[in-house]
C-alpha cells in the first residue's frame, strides 16, 4: 500500500473513532441528567402546602397522638388487671370534652367545662369500664335532657360547682334489649365521697314503631344522700333521620324525704351528615309535702361538624319560665364546641 494512502486511511479511521466516542458521551450525558431530572421532579414537591392546610395536618397529627395515648392508657390498665389471654383488638375507648359559654339574661358570661372517658377492658371479658366525667352542667340542661347527675337533681344554677366523678362499672347484663350494671366509684365537689350506684334498663317494642325505654338507678353515697331516679321514655322514630321522645323522670331522695320530677317531650332530626337539630319542651318541679311546678322551658339545640371529622359546634337558645322569678319569661343561650378522641 502507498504510503499516502495508509495516513489517509489511518485518519479517517481516528476521526471516525473519536466521533463516535464523541457521541456516545453526550448521549451519556444526557441520559443522566435526564435521570437526575426525573429523580428530582419525583422529589420535590409540585405545590407547596398552604398554611391552612398545614394546620389541619397538625391538628389531624395531635387528635391521632392523643387517641393512641389514650387506647395505649386503657390497654395498661386492662393488662395489669385483666386476664393475659384476652383480646385487645378492636379497643373502643374514647374521650369526649365539651366546652361553651353560658350567656343568662342579667348575668354575666360564665365558662362551662365538660369532659368524659370511657376506657374498654377486652381483657376482663368486656364486663369492665372505666368511666371519668367532669361537669358544670346547671340544674335547666339535667332537668331538660334527662341525663343529669343523679345526685345533684334538685339543685339550683346558683351553687352548682365543678364536679368529677371517677368510676369502675361492672356490666352484668348487657344486650340490645336489657343492661344492669353496677358503679363503684368517688365524687369530687368540696371533698371526695365514695359511693355506689346500680342501673337498670329495659327496652319493649311496641305497636306503630313505639318504644318503651324503662331506667332505673338505685344510689347511695357515703355521708351524703341516697336515693332512686326512675325514668320511663316513650320513643317513636318517624324516619331512620328524625325521632319523637316523650320522657318522665321521678327522683327520690331517701334521706331529705324529698324529690324531683321532669316531663318533657323532644323532637331529634338529622339535617345531614353533618348537622342535627333538637327540640325540647319541658316541665319541671319538686315534691315535699305538697307538689309544686318550678320551672317551664323551651330549648333548641344545633350541632354541627366542621374542618375535621372530630370536631362540632354547638348553639343551644334557651327560654325559661321559673317560678323563682313569678314565671317571668328569661333568656339563656350557650356557645361552644365538642371535641372527640379515641374511639372508632
Amino acid at each position: 500500500m502507498k504510503p499516502v494512502l495508509f495516513w489517509k486511511e489511518s485518519a479517517l479511521t481516528i476521526s471516525r473513532s473519536l466521533l463516535f466516542l464523541t457521541t456516545l458521551f453526550f448521549s451519556v450525558q444526557a441520559k443522566e441528567e435526564k435521570s437526575f431530572l426525573f429523580r428530582y421532579e419525583k422529589l420535590t414537591p409540585q405545590k407547596t402546602p398552604s398554611n391552612s392546610w398545614k394546620i389541619f395536618q397538625w391538628m389531624d397529627r395531635s387528635h391521632a397522638s392523643i387517641s393512641d395515648q389514650i387506647r395505649l392508657s386503657a390497654q395498661s390498665f386492662d393488662g395489669l388487671f385483666g386476664s393475659p389471654d384476652g383480646n385487645e383488638k378492636n379497643n373502643s375507648s374514647q374521650v369526649l370534652s365539651r366546652f361553651g359559654i353560658l350567656k343568662e339574661e342579667g348575668e354575666d358570661p360564665s365558662p362551662l367545662l365538660r369532659f368524659s372517658a370511657k376506657m374498654d377492658l377486652p381483657k376482663m371479658q368486656r364486663r369492665w369500664k372505666l368511666l371519668v366525667n367532669s361537669t358544670t352542667e346547671t340544674f335547666f340542661n339535667k332537668s331538660l335532657t334527662g341525663t343529669g347527675d343523679p345526685f345533684r337533681l334538685g339543685e339550683s344554677s346558683e351553687n352548682v360547682s365543678q364536679v368529677l366523678t371517677t368510676a369502675l362499672r361492672w356490666n352484668l347484663i348487657q344486650d340490645v334489649r336489657q343492661i344492669l350494671n353496677i358503679d363503684l366509684g368517688a365524687k369530687v365537689r368540696s371533698s371526695p365521697k365514695a359511693y355506689l350506684k346500680g342501673n337498670y334498663l329495659k327496652r319493649w317494642a311496641l305497636p306503630l314503631s313505639w318504644e318503651i325505654v324503662f331506667n332505673q338507678h338505685v344510689f347511695g353515697v357515703i355521708n351524703g344522700d341516697s336515693g332512686s331516679s326512675t325514668s320511663l321514655d316513650f320513643n317513636r322514630p318517624f324516619s331512620p333521620d328524625r325521632l319523637y321522645r316523650i320522657h318522665h323522670r321521678y327522683t327520690r331522695l331517701f334521706e331529705e324525704h324529698s324529690s324531683t320530677w321532669q316531663h318533657s317531650h323532644s323532637l331529634y332530626q338529622v339535617l345531614s351528615k353533618k348537622a342535627t337539630l333538637a327540640l325540647h319542651a319541658s316541665v319541671s318541679g319538686e315534691h315535699k309535702r305538697i307538689w309544686k311546678h318550678n320551672d317551664i322551658a323551651f330549648a333548641l339545640q344545633y350541632k354541627r361538624n366542621f374542618f375535621r371529622p372530630w370536631i362540632w359546634g354547638f348553639i343551644e337558645p334557651e327560654i325559661h319560665h321559673p317560678r323563682t322569678r313569678h314565671w317571668k319569661r328569661t333568656h339563656q343561650i350557650t356557645l361552644g364546641l365538642e371535641t372527640l378522641f379515641g374511639g372508632h
